[in-house]
């Protein structure tokens, strides 16, 4: 399985680069994911802001990832990048458990060949959690390299 060392998949709500809030030094962090078995590829580094990192599935879908935002916020606009992603879907949650998600979309990406995968969407809400849904894969494996909330 390659990665790209110089890419990573974002999610951006917003359009202030500067105020990322789904970093651990924002308060944010993940709460749930489907598969963490991998000690080189945990689910937390789809938010360490580290491009050179990510989270893989362990090859069986769909996986998941809930991210806990360090508070509820506005959120307008999401753009991803992966890796080997067919099926990807985003939801969010409001209140203060995750629970109650709603649905901002789900997509078939196309398949890139282990390139990244860039999808943008917009949309407004506020936010306490997103969930990253992974519904298949054109590989066993695929891959979020970041995670980034504005």
């Amino acid at each position: 399985l390659g990665f790209h060392r110089n890419t990573r998949a974002r999610i951006l709500f917003g359009s202030d680069p500067m105020s990322n809030l789904a970093t651990p030094e924002a308060g944010a962090s993940v709460v749930l994911a489907t598969c963490s078995d991998d000690d080189r590829h945990p689910p937390g580094c789809a938010i360490d802001g580290n491009p050179g990192t990510c989270w893989v599935t362990t090859g069986m879908f769909p996986q998941e990832l809930v991210v806990r935002l360090g508070k509820q916020t506005p959120v307008s606009r999401v753009r991803t990048l992966t890796t080997k992603v067919k099926g990807l879907a985003l939801e969010y949650s409001e209140g203060p458990q995750p629970d109650g998600f709603k649905p901002v979309f789900e997509v078939t990406l196309p398949d890139k060949g282990g390139d990244l995968q860039t999808e943008t969407h917009q949309f407004t809400a506020k936010a306490t959690f997103i969930k990253l849904r992974v519904a298949s894969g054109y590989d066993d494996f695929a891959s979020v390299h970041s995670i980034e909330v504005y």
